[in-house]
């Protein structure tokens, strides 16, 4: 279920972007998340590093992103025209409920009329160690990332 609205900011249609939504997941139990969380624990122990233990299992079907549990809550708002006429800045949430973790992020983003852009994304992992956002065990990470459409 999902439920969003725009909003007019200083005479700017549909300016300041607001969603909220949430996601129920009848697979998602503790029966598919203990053996997951020891397997994966079992990976960091011989040396490999959590985030390629987790795209291993995520490329062999052992792990899905957000179908970890059962319920989920998002939130996303984006605010157009942000300070000027190219920038966008983006805040997003998604909380997995069942566990009481949740994957943050914010995103400046500039896009110029000739297709190039950048975007600087921060990334926050809050919950309980071992939740499905701090498996990998990182609390927070960054990234730049330049496109050109053509």
């Amino acid at each position: 279920m999902g439920a969003g609205r725009g909003f007019s900011v200083s005479g700017i249609p549909d300016r300041l972007l607001v969603n909220a939504e949430y996601y129920y997941n009848r697979p998602g139990d503790e029966a598919r998340r203990k053996p997951f969380a020891g397997l994966l624990e079992q990976a960091v122990n011989a040396g490999i590093p959590p985030e390629q233990a987790m795209a291993a299992a995520s490329s062999f079907g052992a792990y899905e992103p957000n179908s970890y549990s059962r319920q989920y809550a998002a939130f996303f708002a984006v605010w157009n025209r942000f300070l000027r006429s190219y920038l966008t800045l983006s805040c997003n949430a998604v909380a997995n409920l069942d566990q009481s973790s949740a994957l943050l992020a914010a995103v400046l983003a500039y896009r110029d009329l000739n297709d190039f852009g950048l975007s600087f994304t921060v990334y926050g992992f809050a919950g309980p160690k071992g939740t499905e956002y701090t498996l990998a065990g990182d609390t927070g990470t960054g990234q730049l990332l330049a496109q050109v459409a053509f």
